[in-house]
């Protein structure tokens, strides 16, 4: 008989005694006093606490304005009645500093205060009446297992101190659970405690809502409770942005976030549009800090994004020094165009430091993740930050449209014979070869592509310089549909069909891939050089003088003269001015007769630096077919 007793009162709902569930009184500075949620005592290595929501310091308690966990110790008083008895229990001026706690917004995982309490030997704590302390539990319940929400609900009599529920969820930060009933109040039960069936606190209860036909309650989850009050990292939900689509490499991050999604999806997108704020909020809510500047970000973009923009560019420059100090190989930048605001994104793949003299230069190799049609250049000076980023794709594409036909054995260019000297015993063997072998089939794309847009006048119709790999299915089904005949035909049958004829060679060319990838990295050097050069010659030059100076820089390096003069001569040609000039005062793209002479001539006028820098910088090759 005893046995069936005791499992009759183990499998019913917990007891909860006095002293344990409160209806807390806030002061605030003495001044602001109001009542507000619930509380409950608890008690952490035989330090009794009182536990409550940080959002009722805030307009949900009817204040004009949240306060933040960082203002609240020492300027917080507490006084506690037993909910169900309205006894003082509780007086309390000890608040705990939680330094990562935050008020719900987008999920619950900060939305929490804690007062330490001072207990004589009747267990009091201020009050007449002993307190009662709830133990606290620190992992998740089983979904389907049966918890209690111990708060006195509006419209319960005093004996109800628990209301059944059963759990739907839970994870590390967040325990959610249904009621079964549409008509349970929840007013002002926002901190009280849910248990378990042995007792022991499984959350902090923040908030619900009805649910068709039940009302479903929303907790801070023991293991997020447990990780606060210990000064531990908080436990990570999964992230609510999914997996890019852009095939990205996945980022370790210590927030457990898709930062893949976020920088080459939805930040471009919220810039140009203003979509997906929640979404981003949601998930930025981790980190209280990169939370705080998207929201100064957004405040600053909405109202003036121009007038703003130096405010918004010094709360970027903090993002990316967040990111240095936890390891994360991502950058942004953001560009006012007028009240549309870019955002940049970069993904980091390598970084070197280059000797100027006695100035070492820190160079970071990038590839850009957004879509965004802002062209770089091959190198970027960021304001206010001694780094200087090398643009991966852009000198990739400098690369094939550059040096590579070039390398055809009928290159005619002056500097043709020069840059062969310098790749060949620079790069791996064989690989100038396979280069020379395949030029003739990119001349042949580039002479195509130079006739259509010699049309462009007439037809209205242009093209970009193609990848390496020539058309995509995409491109050539897009070229099919505007085939035409006459001199303002956007692009004729025949062309279309020699495009199509070079690129099914060029995939047949073993080996043409890699060898690409090694005259990427041989120019990513010569540009570093420029690069180095550049941000060490002066802060405060204009664009023109700096890339004056570093071209001349890159022109009189230690090795790879060549390749840096048909780089030049390469802007040149595309209108750069400072290209065109220094081309022409130098005679660069006349004579490969001579340079080394004329820069050294220059010295007097602009000083140059010795270099080293790597011969090679790994450049991971995005995939075009």
């Amino acid at each position: 008989m005893l046995f069936f007793l005791l499992l009759f009162a183990a499998s019913g709902p917990p007891q909860v005694p006095d002293g344990a569930v409160l209806r807390p009184t806030f002061t605030v500075d003495r001044i602001l006093e109001y009542s507000a949620g619930t509380a409950f005592v608890t008690e952490l290595d035989g330090q009794p606490l009182v536990l409550s929501a940080l959002h009722l310091f805030g307009p949900a308690a009817g204040l004009t304005r949240q306060f933040s966990a960082a203002e609240l110790p020492g300027r917080t008083r507490l006084v506690g009645r037993d909910a169900f008895t309205n006894k003082k229990v509780v007086v309390t001026a000890d608040q705990r500093p939680l330094p990562l706690a935050y008020p719900w917004a987008d999920d619950v995982g900060g939305d929490i205060v804690a007062f330490d309490l001072t207990v004589d030997e009747k267990g009091r704590a201020g009050g007449r009446k002993p307190v009662a302390p709830l133990p606290l539990g620190d992992a998740c319940p089983e979904v389907g297992a049966p918890v209690w929400l111990a708060a006195r609900a509006a419209g319960a009599g005093a004996a109800d101190r628990v209301h059944p529920a059963t759990v739907v969820a839970c994870d590390p930060v967040t325990l959610s659970y249904a009621f079964g009933s549409a008509t349970l109040q929840l007013q002002a039960t926002s901190g009280a405690p849910i248990l378990d069936r042995e007792g022991r606190v499984v959350g902090l209860h923040l908030g619900g809502l009805t649910d068709g036909a039940e009302v479903v309650g929303m907790a801070m989850s023991a293991p997020s409770i447990q990780a606060h009050l210990r000064g531990q990292p908080l436990p990570l939900p999964p992230s609510p942005w999914p997996p890019s689509e852009a095939g990205w490499p996945a980022i370790e991050n210590p927030w457990n976030l898709a930062l893949e999604t976020l920088h080459a999806e939805l930040l471009p997108a919220w810039g140009l549009s203003g979509e997906g704020e929640d979404l981003i909020r949601e998930g930025l809510q981790r980190d209280p800090t990169l939370a705080a500047l998207f929201d100064d970000i957004s405040r600053l973009s909405w109202r003036d994004s121009m007038g703003n923009f130096d405010a918004i560019h010094e709360r970027v420059q903090r993002w990316n020094a967040l990111y240095d100090a936890r390891g994360v190989p991502l950058r942004l930048s953001v560009a006012a165009q007028g009240q549309v605001l870019a955002v940049m994104t970069w993904w980091e793949q390598a970084r070197v430091t280059a000797a100027m003299g006695d100035q070492p230069v820190e160079l970071r190799l990038v590839t850009r993740m957004d879509p965004i049609n802002i062209v770089d250049g091959l190198y970027s000076l960021e304001p206010d930050t001694p780094i200087t980023l090398l643009h991966a794709e852009t000198i990739r594409d400098a690369a094939v449209e550059a040096l590579w036909p070039l390398l055809a054995p009928d290159a005619k260019h002056p500097w043709a014979a020069a840059l062969r000297a310098d790749l060949t015993p620079n790069m791996p063997e064989g690989d100038v070869e396979i280069l020379s072998r395949a030029a003739p089939l990119r001349q042949e794309l580039d002479a195509v592509v130079d006739a259509v847009n010699a049309r462009s006048r007439c037809s209205g119709f242009g093209l970009y310089p193609l990848p390496w790999y020539g058309l995509d299915p995409e491109m050539a089904q897009q070229l099919s549909e505007v085939v035409g005949t006459g001199r303002c035909a956007p692009i004729t049958q025949e062309e279309l069909t020699r495009l199509q004829d070079a690129t099914r060679a060029l995939d047949q060319q073993v080996g043409l891939e890699e060898a690409l990838e090694g005259l990427t990295s041989f120019l990513t050097s010569a540009v570093a050089i420029e690069a180095a050069a550049a941000r060490a010659h002066c802060e405060d030059c204009s664009f023109e003088e700096r890339a004056r100076a570093g071209s001349l820089a890159a022109l009189a390096g230690p090795y790879l003269q060549a390749a840096p003069a048909v780089l030049l001569c390469h802007r040149a040609d595309a209108g750069y001015r400072y290209a065109k000039d220094l081309a022409d005062e130098l005679g660069v793209c006349r004579s490969a007769v001579g340079l080394t002479d004329k820069v050294a001539a220059r010295r007097g006028v602009t000083e140059t630096w010795s270099v080293s820098a790597p011969a090679s910088v790994p450049v991971t090759w995005p995939g075009g077919r």
